[in-house]
């Protein structure tokens, strides 16, 4: 339940108004900024050619006001934006009006509008007549329901149909009539001939009379003109058309959007049309006979005006208002409905009498938000008194009580809304009115609750004392002047010492009797003499004058009071860089100043400057290398992130070991001759193998006795080794021999003639190893002790030996070797080489015949030999080439 004494509901309109901070937004404006819990609300309206026409109302639809704003004629064709916040918790609706009723779009201009709610677009629209609505906006709440009881006395009014308006009515003029106008001021005579034909006082013959009419600046009304016609013209507000009455609000109405101190002028002008549309007011080539502004107060009939001009009079016909009331009786419980539409919303006005003094209840109930007015009828209209009001949510009740005097009174009763209550939705209202005599009239606290509660009156007359608890005796320590009701917290008073620091402080006392004593220096010699001493402590400090400074270099710890005698060490010298300001004896420290970079992080810190001279470089880290890729030449500091391009793979003949990202040019070994003048030339080849031959002449079959493994042109000068016994007399004598070796044997010889090794040749050749091959020189006289070979590269001097069958002198049993295979050779290399044998008995061969061999070529050895066993009794060996080729 909601009681509120004399709350005036259009103050609310005023107060949302003021609270909006509705703001116009202009280019280069910055944001509005919300308070907690309020939404910001954006209005923009792209005007049309007539801005002067529109006006929008945001209105809560809980009766917490309404915001509106309208335009003029500076921004037409234009887009004008206005920010303001509003509750986030109150449901709203958005009116835009055209007084034209041609709306904003298209008729005049393309014109448009939209409201965004925190930034949401939640309207928009431009193409209506006189008005357009839109409902339910924020947070709303849908309207409740109650229940209607049978006994119920129905209002008596139809819905749309506001037949107990009450007050809530508007001055209305109903006809315009000019009755003369000065007719050269737009070129016309003052009279007429017998034949009708004007005598002109300028071009134009055929007047096209009209009136319009501003309210407060903006185009409010036009009759449109009678063609070709004389005066006098009447308007029936439309010219040619019978239509209502012409509204002249004068005074807020509850029935409409109103703010307190709200003003309307009204100002009307006579015309004549001559092309050009009126409502922007600059008349065009429109001919202007004068305006008219009208009073605040009006007279009801007709009144007769001159225009501003003098060019002009009319006459316009005023009706007052009509105040229509519902009657009401003792006990009425009334059922009445609310409806609200385009800014227009019903009252329901009642009223009712009593010839004694009375106490008057007045209850209500609402399936919307609504208002209850009590007013006193006493007066007019315009004069009439608000004794009370009160205002409700849906289905909350409004109980208002008062005590009146004889004499006639009015309740009003409307809903919060000025739009979006539709006839269809039927809200319903229930008003029980009763009032009680006053006999005898006993006035007093009617409260139980308050100190002063009379029991026996019957009316309050205010007069109510709240309970004030605490100690209401005026001895005690906490007596409370403004307790009435003793609450048993008094305490007594005791007197004595109450200092904590006194030497006889009383904890129990809680007055202070000044009887306290304290202990301290009594003598006002003493440095730290007390004059609250009472007793003296023996602790009075006499003055001893010195340098009281701890920092001071003759700092005295005995002295209690400063002479001015200290003495400060340090630089005196303002020029120097450590200059002391507070030193007052130089003490030959003064530092000179020295000028340049003290950042230790700086590339130019200079580690013996006190003073920053601003010339710090900073380190710049980068890659310093003008022939790296990443070169950086801001850098100052070289971080090692130079990057160069090259052959990466190690395995390359043109490797950079300095290379970090490789560029492709990576070049591989094809091995072979490189020498153009060797025979074996392999053009394609980029290491050579040390395989080039070069043409060398002599014997190359391998079976001649001079055959040289060195030649690769055979030159005819082969011969070929039938070595053997060559004397017819030996019994071994060989015909076809046609080299002696030695070997002769005599059937009666015995003694062994130490023959040379025969049969020499080499096989079983590779790049690093080579077997020399000999004849078994045992016989039956000739045992061998042992073989030696020496052998040696062609060209060079120093020979390298292997001995067959050491040590020497061992002749148990003969050396039977007749092959030696050589290791640790060199590739591709020339070897010549001899034999001889030493036999048993002490004597030896001479050196065979000097022969020669060649290795091959390098042969590497296989690589990434593996095995694997795919059975118990196999086993597969795998490798490859991967050292090269073989």
């Amino acid at each position: 339940m909601y009681k509120k004494l004399f709350l005036f509901f259009l103050f609310l309109n005023f107060y949302l108004i003021v609270n909006a901070q509705l703001v116009e937004i202009s280019p280069g404006s910055g944001p509005l900024v919300c308070n907690v819990n309020n939404t910001i609300v954006q209005v923009t309206i792209n005007t049309d050619n007539y801005p002067n026409e529109s006006k929008w109302y945001l209105i809560d639809q809980t009766g917490n006001g309404f915001i509106s704003s309208s335009l003029n004629m500076n921004s037409s064709n234009s887009q004008v934006t206005w920010l303001f916040c509003v509750p986030s918790t109150n449901c709203y609706s958005f009116v835009i009006t055209d007084s034209y009723g041609d709306g904003i779009c298209c008729n005049s201009g393309n014109g448009s509008y939209f409201v965004n709610f925190n930034g949401v677009q939640v309207v928009n629209g431009g193409s209506f007549n006189f008005i357009e609505e839109t409902c339910n906006l924020g947070s709303c709440v849908q309207n409740c329901q109650i229940t209607i009881p049978s006994n119920v006395i129905s209002e008596g009014e139809s819905c749309g149909i506001d037949s107990n308006h009450g007050c809530d009515e508007n001055w209305s003029i109903s006809n315009f009539t000019i009755q003369s106008a000065n007719n050269c001021a737009w070129g016309y005579a003052n009279s007429w001939t017998g034949s009708w034909i004007p005598i002109p006082c300028g071009p134009e013959f055929y007047p096209d009379l009209f009136i319009t009419m501003t309210k407060n600046s903006n185009f409010y009304y036009y009759s449109g003109y009678y063609a070709d016609t004389w005066y006098p013209n009447s308007f029936s507000m439309y010219a040619g058309v019978s239509t209502a009455p012409l509204e002249i609000a004068l005074k807020g109405l509850y029935s409409e959007p109103y703010a307190i101190g709200q003003t309307n002028i009204y100002e009307f002008s006579v015309g004549d049309d001559d092309g050009g549309f009126i409502q922007d007011l600059g008349w065009n080539s429109n001919d202007f006979l004068g305006s008219y502004t009208l009073p605040n107060t009006l007279n009801a009939g007709v009144n007769t005006i001159t225009t501003s001009t003098g060019d002009a009079v009319v006459d316009f016909t005023v009706q007052s208002p009509q105040a229509i009331f519902t009657p009401l009786t003792n006990s009425s419980l009334i059922h009445g409905t609310f409806w609200a539409e385009n800014n227009k919303r019903d009252t329901d006005w009642y009223e009712f009498s009593f010839s004694d003094s009375v106490i008057v209840s007045v209850n209500s109930i609402s399936e919307t938000p609504f208002h209850i007015v009590l007013k006193d009828a006493n007066s007019s209209c315009i004069n009439s008194i608000t004794l009370d009001s009160s205002f409700a949510n849906g289905c909350d009740s409004i109980s208002i009580q008062q005590i009146l005097p004889p004499g006639s009174y009015w309740i009003v009763a409307f809903s919060a809304k000025y739009s979006c209550l539709s006839c269809l939705e039927s809200i319903d209202y229930l008003l029980n009115v009763s009032w009680n005599p006053i006999n005898p009239i006993i006035l007093g606290c009617t409260d139980s609750t308050m100190f002063n509660y009379n029991p026996n009156a019957n009316l309050d007359d205010s007069s109510c004392i709240p309970v004030i608890y605490g100690c209401t005796d005026i001895n005690s320590l906490n007596f409370n002047s403004l307790a009435n009701t003793d609450d048993g917290s008094c305490i007594p008073i005791l007197y004595g010492c109450t200092d904590p620091l006194a030497v006889n402080y009383n904890p129990g006392a809680n007055i202070n009797n000044g009887s306290c004593l304290f202990l301290g220096c009594t003598d006002s010699l003493a440095s730290n003499y007390n004059i609250y001493a009472s007793i003296d402590d023996s602790s009075c400090i006499y003055n001893i004058y010195g340098c009281t400074d701890s920092l001071a270099s003759n700092f005295n710890f005995l002295a209690n009071i400063d002479d001015n005698s200290c003495i400060f060490l340090g630089c005196t010298d303002s020029t120097m860089f450590n200059y002391n300001p507070n030193a007052n004896l130089d003490d030959s420290s003064c530092i000179p100043f020295v000028y340049g970079c003290t950042n230790m992080n700086s590339l130019n810190f200079n580690s013996l400057a006190n003073t920053d001279d601003g010339s710090c470089i900073p380190v710049l880290y980068g890659c310093t290398d003008f022939l790296a890729v990443n070169f950086n030449p801001g850098a100052n500091t070289d971080d090692g992130s130079c990057l160069y391009l090259g052959c990466t793979d190690i395995l390359a003949i043109n490797y950079d070991p300095q290379a970090s990202i490789d560029d492709s040019s990576c070049i591989y070994c094809v091995y072979g001759c490189m020498d153009s003048n060797s025979i074996n030339f392999n053009p394609l080849a980029t290491c050579d193998d040390n395989s080039c031959t070069v043409d060398f002449f002599g014997c190359t079959d391998s079976l001649a006795i001079n055959y040289n493994s060195l030649a690769n042109i055979d030159d005819g000068s082969c011969f070929y080794n039938n070595s053997g016994c060559m004397d017819s007399t030996a019994i071994n004598y060989d015909p076809f021999a046609t080299f002696d070796d030695g070997s002769c044997q005599y059937a009666s010889s015995t003694i062994c003639t130490e023959p040379v090794p025969s049969g020499l040749f080499v096989n079983e050749i590779v790049h690093d190893r080579a077997k020399i091959n000999w004849n078994n020189m045992n016989s039956s006289v000739c045992f061998v002790d042992q073989y030696r070979i020496k052998y040696r590269e062609i060209g060079t001097n120093t020979w390298n030996q292997k001995n067959m069958g050491s040590p020497l002198g061992s002749c148990t049993w003969p050396c039977n070797k007749v092959d030696k295979l050589i290791l640790n050779l060199l590739p591709s290399t020339s070897y010549e080489y001899q034999i001889r044998a030493w036999y048993c008995g002490g004597g030896n061969s001479s050196w065979s015949v000097l022969d020669t061999f060649s290795t091959l070529i390098y042969c590497p050895n296989i690589g990434n030999l593996a095995v694997t066993t795919p059975t118990s009794t196999k086993a597969t060996f795998t490798w490859d080439d991967s050292n090269g080729q073989y």
